[in-house]
């Protein structure tokens, strides 16, 4: 028998990859350019990350480590002096007119990513995750060796198990591998 569900899933993996490929294509440079903003913007300025909020911010954007935010604060702290000139700046309108440019900036970034088609249905990363995507990250690709490399494994592979276990058993394993397969991102 014909293996219908392998020869599906190989079509909907090749179509759905060359349908998005130029819409992730735009949409990856647009985060790239406002991300390449921001952290210009954080090298320009590295003054604004000594505020707890803007590291907060940066940590749940995923722009700096738990790790990172904690040695900076232990590295300001270390001193008293130092401590004290960021306190004194912290309070000033300079600090406040960078808070909102930074706010500007990570508000465009977060957005951008948050409309791309990775983040809707790849596996959202800092567990803004939903279920479905579980699933519809299987058929998201990151490049065509990616790609290529899968269906040639899923060829090897597939025709005898769909033909072994039948279409509806073949299917339910994709489906729960798919899925099993996102749990180191989440």
């Amino acid at each position: 028998r014909l293996p219908w569900v392998t020869f599906s899933i190989m079509a909907a993996n090749v179509i759905i990859f060359y349908v998005t490929l130029p819409i992730i294509g735009s949409q990856m440079e647009e985060v790239a350019s406002h991300g390449s903003k921001l952290e210009s913007f954080l090298a320009t300025n590295p003054e604004v990350v000594a505020d707890e909020g803007v590291r907060k911010k940066l940590i749940e954007a995923g722009m700096m480590t738990k790790a990172e935010a904690e040695e900076f604060e232990q590295q300001i702290k270390a001193d008293p002096e130092t401590e004290s000139q960021y306190s004194a700046w912290l309070s000033s309108g300079d600090a406040m007119k960078m808070r909102e440019e930074f706010d500007q900036k990570l508000l465009a970034f977060t957005n951008a990513r948050r409309e791309s088609l990775w983040y809707k249905y790849g596996v959202a990363p800092n567990g803004e995750w939903k279920f479905y995507q579980l699933l519809t990250s299987a058929f998201l690709h990151g490049g065509n060796m990616h790609l290529w490399g899968n269906l040639l494994f899923f060829f090897a592979v597939a025709f005898s198990l769909e033909d072994l276990w039948g279409r509806g058993v073949f299917l339910g394993f994709y489906a729960l591998g798919a899925m099993v397969a996102c749990i180191p991102s989440i």
